[in-house]
């Protein structure tokens, strides 16, 4: 984005525009029609108390209105970050929120954001007509159905879009479970065209928790899914998938780091199931998660060398991930953790040739490996 001088007026356009003499016009003429339309609509009105009063004919507000809603149609078209153009169509939209006049805001924030996608201000306005019409009208099954496509189309031309994710994340908050259940089921096809987008798998991590924190979850015939309904399968169902993406896209950071969320999830789920006073019971189910986690370190090790060093970067995620269930978990002699590393291979080795780099920072976290203690915790 550019910034432009005209009339002694500093203003953004895009790159494509920089060079047409017409645009520089037309954003003069409408942010001095925007301004003009705004100061007089705000001598007909008293802001005080968060409450809207007129003091003058509903006709010449009006009238105001619609010039305010225009002027700043055509300003954020020409500049859609401009936030005080945005919020001067919250302060007409708000006095009479009419169904059919939010939605048309809703395909104004769709125009925007089809040229401008990264736009925070369009986002943002997006999510407040949302909340409007939550409030006033409440049925928002289909709006949301229609906004996380959206956000998927977005999300097609605009890489690494963290702003268009974060909205996606945000809609969870109105979805109801069977919704959540097939949007998991709709971003597994998308995550895996797109293993290097660290924010579909964010996203996923969202709809994962919400399902893990509802109690009435279990199976319904006529809501089929994917996924198993119990929350310890969900996320079982979601590592082996996991574990299938790593292993078929060498290298790739984001799935790592999407592991070691759901590790740590699983194992929250499965110290709760039991208590520390039934030590004894857990053993088993978290022996079999370290010895599963080993043995993908083991595979993670042994993919032949590249020219783009892939398989170099597949063994430093998989030493780090390891690491950081060393760090991550207290475990009791009952583990033999440091026999499975022994096992796997010198994590020391594999860290330091992966990334010499870091020496200095392997060498203080590897000193500071968890010796064998009585207690079982997740830090």
């Amino acid at each position: 984005m550019k910034i432009q001088v005209f009339h002694g007026l500093h203003f953004p356009t895009s790159a494509k525009y920089s060079m047409n003499p017409i645009v520089p016009l037309l954003y003069y003429a409408a942010r001095l029609a925007h301004m003009d339309a705004r100061r007089n609509y705000k001598r007909l009105i008293n802001i005080s108390e968060g409450k809207i009063s007129l003091n003058t004919a509903t006709s010449e507000a009006q009238f105001l209105e619609k010039d305010i809603l225009k002027h700043s149609r055509a300003l954020l078209i020409l500049s859609p970050d401009f936030g005080s153009v945005w919020n001067s169509r919250k302060l007409v939209l708000s006095r009479e929120p009419d169904l059919s006049v939010l939605l048309d805001e809703l395909n104004l924030s769709l125009l925007v954001l089809s040229y401008s996608p990264k736009s925070e201000q369009a986002w943002s306005h997006r999510r407040w007509v949302i909340k409007k019409i939550a409030e006033k009208f409440h049925d928002l099954y289909d709006i949301i159905g229609k906004e996380s496509e959206f956000v998927k189309r977005i999300a097609e031309k605009s890489k690494m879009n963290y702003r268009a994710w974060n909205h996606r994340c945000w809609l969870i908050l109105y979805m109801n479970k069977w919704q959540m259940f097939n949007e998991l089921d709709k971003s597994r096809t998308w995550a895996e065209l797109h293993v290097a987008d660290n924010c579909c798998y964010h996203y996923r991590r969202r709809l994962i928790l919400n399902l893990l924190g509802d109690n009435s979850l279990k199976y319904d015939e006529e809501n089929p899914s994917f996924y198993k309904c119990h929350p310890v399968d969900l996320l079982q169902e979601e590592l082996k998938w996991n574990e299938h993406l790593i292993k078929q896209y060498v290298g790739r950071e984001a799935l790592w780091i999407h592991r070691r969320y759901l590790s740590y999830y699983w194992l929250t789920r499965i110290t709760n199931d039991f208590p520390c006073k039934d030590e004894q019971e857990m053993i088993p189910s978290l022996n079999s998660f370290l010895k599963e986690e080993m043995e993908l370190l083991q595979s993670c090790l042994n993919f032949p060398a590249d020219e783009f060093d892939d398989a170099q970067a597949q063994a430093r995620h998989a030493a780090t991930y390891i690491l950081w269930i060393s760090k991550k978990i207290i475990l009791s002699p009952e583990y033999r953790f440091q026999e499975k590393l022994v096992e796997a291979g010198d994590l020391k080795t594999i860290l330091m040739n992966t990334s010499p780099e870091k020496s200095l920072i392997w060498e203080r976290l590897l000193d500071q490996l968890p010796a064998e203690v009585e207690n079982i915790c997740i830090c």
